[in-house]
């Protein structure tokens, strides 16, 4: 009986935080885009990007690159070593268990720090200064 109420009562108070959570960021979303919408036009959505005209798609355009060249790079080195992790890797082998421990605290770093850490080996040691593969 007591369990009944209990799982009731948190069940309660996740549905209530659910919901006070996707409406505060509804209401977020609403003022920005209410307050933002009469500051766009369509000079900001021009394909050419000079001091008269600063516009927004050169850099999304560069950003979708940016993503789908990261992903290209990531995705199959990530596929392969979790195939590899859990279908070929002996359970009791020295170097599966340190590649676990090392992917399993790599989870917790923040992405910041893969991207200073990014920065600091790409641009700063090898040298690739302003690159699309150092922004990769």
């Amino acid at each position: 009986m007591k369990t009944d109420r209990l799982t009731l009562s948190l069940a309660f108070l996740m549905r209530v935080s659910m919901i006070s959570v996707l409406l505060i960021f509804l209401i977020l979303i609403g003022f920005i885009f209410i307050k933002g919408i009469a500051h766009l036009n369509l000079e900001m959505f021009a394909w050419e990007y000079n001091s008269n005209n600063i516009s927004m798609t050169p850099a999304i355009i560069n950003t979708i690159n940016m993503v789908l060249f990261a992903l290209a790079l990531a995705m199959p080195l990530g596929i392969f070593g979790a195939i590899y992790l859990s279908e070929y890797g002996s359970k009791k082998s020295k170097i599966l268990n340190a590649v676990r421990i090392a992917s399993e605290t790599l989870v917790g770093i923040p992405s910041i720090v893969y991207g200073l850490f990014g920065y600091l080996a790409f641009v700063i040691y090898f040298g690739f200064k302003t690159s699309f593969v150092a922004g990769g």
